[in-house]
């Protein structure tokens, strides 16, 4: 688990099987993960998302909201992760400040969190 720090959402990452969701309120929404690709560090793992498309509208505009997702685990507990977002409209990506969870398994509101169904 994977806290956004001084915010209301989470992240749920599974390194073994490629996937990942966002913890929004009572439920978690999948993020669709691209497919693993090999790299030469065997210590740190990136996972990025396909690209999420959303129409959206701001004022009286209706626009397409794009925005994707980058997870950089390192391989040893408690090590570097880092969360990144694109965002089409802030024109780049931003680091989004998180906190590991690593014995959420032990905390029953983490585990509830984490084991919360699909939106």
């Amino acid at each position: 688990m994977l806290e956004i720090i001084d915010g209301d959402t989470a992240f749920v990452v599974d390194e073994t099987n490629n996937a990942a969701w966002w913890v929004v309120g009572q439920c978690r929404r999948p993020i669709p993960v691209l497919p693993q690709n090999t790299s030469q560090n065997k210590s740190i793992k990136t996972m990025t998302s396909k690209i999420i498309r959303n129409n959206t509208r701001i004022g009286n505009r209706q626009i397409v909201l794009k925005q994707q997702f980058r997870f950089t685990l390192a391989d040893a507990p408690n090590g570097p992760i880092t969360v990144e977002v694109y965002n089409s409209l802030r024109g780049g990506w931003s680091v989004v400040p998180v906190r590991q969870k690593a014995q959420c398994a032990y905390d029953a509101t983490c585990r509830q969190r984490m084991e919360a169904p699909e939106c």
